[in-house]
C-alpha cells in the first residue's frame, strides 16, 4: 500500500502538471487567428477548469482532504480524463514543425467530425466531477 503522504503529493503534482498543460493549450488557442464560437466556448471551459484545479490544488494540501485526494488517484478518474482531453488538444493545436505548417495552424481552427464535441465533453465532465468533489 502506498504511503498516504506520497499519494497526496502525487495528486498535487498531477494537478500542477494539468495546470501547466492548461496554460500551453490556452496559449495555442489564443494564437489561432480565426474567431468562432467553438474557440470561445473551449477557451471559456478551459479557463473555468483551471480555476477549479487551482482551488483543488489549494485544498489538497490540507490534512482533512487527504482521503478525498487519495480517492482521486484512479486511472479512470477526473484528473486522467482532463489530462487525456488536454493532451489531445495540445497535439491538435500546437504550432507546426515547418514554417508553412506553423502558419496554417495559427490561422485555421479545424477538428474532424465529432472531435471537438468529444474533447469539450471530456473537459466538461472532468471539471464537473472536480467541482462536485470541491462542493462536498
Amino acid at each position: 500500500m502506498a504511503d498516504p503522504a506520497s499519494a497526496v503529493l502525487g495528486i498535487i503534482t498531477s494537478i500542477t502538471a494539468l495546470l501547466e498543460l492548461l496554460k500551453n493549450v490556452t496559449k495555442f488557442i489564443r494564437e489561432i487567428r480565426e474567431e468562432d464560437q467553438q474557440k470561445r466556448d473551449l477557451l471559456k471551459e478551459i479557463v473555468a477548469t483551471g480555476q477549479v484545479l487551482q482551488e483543488l490544488e489549494r485544498k489538497a494540501k490540507s490534512p482533512e482532504w487527504e482521503n478525498t485526494v487519495r480517492s482521486m488517484n484512479r486511472s479512470d478518474g477526473p484528473l486522467d480524463l482532463l489530462k487525456s482531453a488536454l493532451e489531445t488538444l495540445k497535439v491538435k493545436l500546437r504550432p507546426g514543425d515547418t514554417p508553412l505548417a506553423n502558419f496554417t495552424n495559427r490561422i485555421l481552427w479545424y477538428f474532424e467530425k465529432g472531435e471537438y464535441e468529444e474533447i469539450l465533453s471530456k473537459i466538461e465532465r472532468g471539471k464537473a466531477t472536480l467541482s462536485l468533489i470541491l462542493d462536498l
